[in-house]
C-alpha cells in the first residue's frame, strides 16, 4: 500500500497542481475541519503548527484545491468564503440563511434538464451547481417565534 502522501500528490499531479508543503497543509486541514470551514478559520489552525504560512497562502491554496476539485465553494450567507470538502463527486447544498449551517444532498435530476438544454441550444454544458438558501427547522420556529 502508498504511503497517504504519495497518493495525495499523486492526485494533486493528476489535477494539474504542484504538491506544495502549503498546499498540503492547507488540504489536512480541510480533511480535519468539520463541516464547513473559512480561509481565516483555516488560517487561524493552521498558523500554530505552520508559522510561515499567511493568510494569503490560504487563500491561494483554497482556490487551486477548488479548482482541481477536492473541495467545493458554498455560496454562504456570511461576508466570509465557506468551503466544505468534496464528499461525493455530485452533490449540492441546502444553506441556512439563520446559522449558516450547510447540508449536503445529491441525487437530483438536473442531469435530465441539461440534457434537454443541450439538444434545445446546442449548448455543450460541462456541469451544474444548486444551491438553495433559506432558514433550517430549527431557524424557522426561531423565526415564526420571534416574527
Amino acid at each position: 500500500m502508498k504511503p497517504q502522501s504519495t497518493i495525495i500528490s499523486r492526485d494533486f499531479k493528476t489535477q494539474g497542481l504542484k504538491a506544495t508543503p502549503q498546499r498540503l497543509a492547507v488540504l489536512a486541514a480541510t480533511t480535519r475541519a468539520e463541516g464547513c470551514f473559512t480561509p481565516r478559520g483555516l488560517y487561524e489552525v493552521l498558523k500554530t503548527t505552520h508559522a510561515s504560512i499567511g493568510l494569503t497562502t490560504v487563500y491561494r491554496a483554497l482556490e487551486a484545491l477548488e479548482r482541481a476539485g477536492f473541495i467545493c465553494r458554498i455560496e454562504s450567507v456570511g461576508d466570509e468564503r465557506q468551503y466544505a470538502r468534496r464528499s461525493r463527486a455530485h452533490h449540492h447544498h441546502l444553506v441556512c440563511e439563520g446559522c449558516a449551517r450547510v447540508v449536503e444532498f445529491g441525487d437530483c435530476t438536473l442531469f435530465e434538464l441539461a440534457g434537454q438544454l443541450e439538444r434545445e441550444t446546442g449548448f455543450l454544458i460541462r456541469g451544474h451547481s444548486l444551491e438553495f438558501h433559506g432558514l433550517c427547522r430549527a431557524c424557522g420556529i426561531k423565526a415564526q417565534d420571534n416574527p
